[in-house]
């Protein structure tokens, strides 16, 4: 039902050019797109961008699944023959299928700017449809990258980059200084970037003062399914809670509030009944957006997460805790027990449970002084940027 809505709503903008409102757009109207509607599963394209590349690649999956056979392992062989092979027909037919309605739509809608958060499967199609039809496109990514100077870090921030930063449009709209860092290290044409406030990322900077007790916000994102190196796996995201939460059951000027989004894997519901009752410092909220949890905090507190450099622009310091402490997401030396002014930086990377204690012994004792403190954020805040649409 919901996709036919979406064909309604493309139906009635194609006779009347008019869309609907939309709160993430407040001065303008929306159009979402049906790409399956608009192509079929049933219809075989014989012709097109999308339908060439797609037998390109059929063609050389065949040749790859012949060359399997010097394994010389027939379950082996039959594993990825039935599991893997065939999961990546499906994904990429699917894909052929929706860069084929996206090719229609292009075709009668004819936008004067196209713009993306992302450049992975359909959305890389959208880039180079708009590059062939001379439609001017803007890459805006949704994500944090760091430059990390070697070792699986900066391999996996250089895989993510090119997926959403860097990949196959003829503008990157930059919105962070680290982020520029990124692109300029990577050797992007001037001409490509633009410099751009947060578009995509919060960009609010409105505060609730609120002195009474210093605010810490977690918010992480932890990845189900696979073990990647810069990313806690749900495993480690429930200990970085139960460590967090038993270190600061103990602080009398300091409360925590924990924003989760849940995943197919790791529900609300689940992460409630793993930690059972709660200090009464300590809540656990999953509605509302994350912007508005953070007008009202101090501290922001995670592993890796775009919500570290989305604190940062917003003018909030954060703490960087988690994953047993393999991974310090923005490179930073780890904290070791010393002065008070030893927690006031913009960005403080806690390594293992005693320091973590130690250092909220510390805030805890100074929370008036952290709350009063102006930190300089201006490393993180990219100048000279404009507004994408002004």
């Amino acid at each position: 039902l919901s996709e036919l809505y979406k064909f309604f709503i493309l139906l009635k903008y194609f006779f009347t050019k008019k869309g609907y409102n939309d709160h993430n757009l407040p001065e303008g109207l929306v159009v979402k797109l049906s790409l399956s509607l608009l192509n079929p599963f049933g219809e075989v394209e014989k012709q097109g961008f999308s339908s060439d590349y797609f037998s390109k690649i059929m063609l050389r999956i065949q040749e790859s699944e012949l060359k399997l056979n010097i394994l010389n392992s027939k379950e082996v062989v039959r594993f990825f023959q039935r599991n893997k092979i065939e999961h990546i027909f499906s994904y990429l037919q699917y894909q052929q299928s929706l860069s084929s309605g996206l090719e229609k739509c292009l075709e009668f809608l004819k936008p004067d700017m196209i713009f993306s958060q992302m450049s992975l499967g359909v959305t890389c199609t959208l880039g180079h449809l708009a590059e062939a039809s001379g439609i001017p496109a803007m890459l805006i990514s949704h994500g944090s990258h760091i430059l990390h100077p070697e070792g699986a870090a900066a391999l996996e921030h250089e895989l993510i980059a090119k997926n959403i930063l860097l990949g196959g449009y003829l503008y990157l709209g930059i919105q962070t200084s680290l982020s520029y860092d990124y692109v300029v290290k990577n050797q992007i044409p001037n001409h490509s970037i633009v410099k751009i406030t947060p578009t995509i990322l919060l960009n609010n900077k409105s505060k609730i003062n609120n002195k009474e007790k210093l605010t810490v916000l977690h918010a992480s994102t932890a990845k189900g399914g696979t073990k990647r190196y810069i990313y806690e796996t749900e495993d480690e995201l429930l200990e970085s809670f139960l460590e967090t939460i038993e270190v600061l059951s103990t602080c009398r000027n300091i409360k925590l509030i924990i924003k989760f989004r849940a995943t197919e894997t790791f529900s609300f519901k689940s992460l409630k009944a793993l930690l059972g009752n709660l200090p009464d410092n300590v809540s656990l909220e999953s509605d509302a957006p994350f912007g508005y949890f953070l007008a009202s905090s101090h501290l922001l507190m995670s592993f890796s997460s775009t919500t570290i450099e989305e604190a940062l622009i917003n003018d909030t310091p954060v703490l960087l805790y988690g994953g047993k402490g393999r991974y310090s997401h923005i490179p930073t030396e780890p904290f070791k027990l010393g002065k008070t002014d030893d927690i006031l930086t913009p960005v403080t990377f806690v390594d293992n449970r005693e320091s973590l204690a130690d250092y909220f012994k510390v805030l805890d004792k100074n929370f008036d002084i952290f709350i009063d403190h102006q930190f300089d954020f201006s490393r993180y805040r990219l100048k000279d940027s404009i507004r994408v649409i002004d």
